[in-house]
């Protein structure tokens, strides 16, 4: 009877470690079907529409704007990025051919005058490339922020 719960605890304990070896994977593949899905819509939506990706434990985010009449828009903010953060972005973005952040005037919405700048690892992707920005999306979570793969990305969209 001993014998038999030994062996049964150690089938369960096989199932359990099986399962969280098969999980991240399953929750990257979670991550870039929806990442695809909400990017197929943005493309739909009118003027002036974006998400928000965001990696839920940090607050962790990038950015991607547009509509059905504009291009797709990649925004990673410097702002929101740690110098050693900069660093791997800007390694990143120039190894994979890529210009390095942008500096734009930011301007004020009731008076139309600037209002500052803003500084921003800035992208703009053709319709047909939406496999390309989901895999630099998931690159920047993981290689930038350093986020555990089996993390769900919160995605908003608005």
């Amino acid at each position: 009877m001993v014998a038999f719960l030994f062996i049964i605890i150690i089938f369960m304990i096989a199932v359990a470690f099986c399962l969280h070896l098969a999980r991240p994977r399953s929750m990257v593949k979670h991550n870039e079907k929806k990442l695809s899905e909400t990017l197929t819509r943005l493309l739909q939506k009118p003027r002036g529409s974006h998400i928000i990706i965001e990696e839920p434990g940090s607050g962790k985010y990038l950015q991607v704007s547009g509509s059905i009449m504009e291009p797709i828009v990649f925004d990673l903010p410097c702002q929101a990025l740690t110098l050693d953060e900069y660093d791997r972005a800007h390694r990143l973005f120039t190894t994979s051919g890529y210009d390095g952040p942008e500096t734009f005037a930011i301007y004020e919405s009731y008076t139309g005058r600037p209002s500052g700048t803003q500084t921003s690892f800035l992208l703009t992707w053709g319709r047909e490339n939406i496999t390309q920005l989901r895999k630099l999306i998931m690159q920047v979570f993981s290689q930038v922020y350093r986020v555990d793969t089996r993390v769900v990305l919160n995605i908003v969209e608005q």
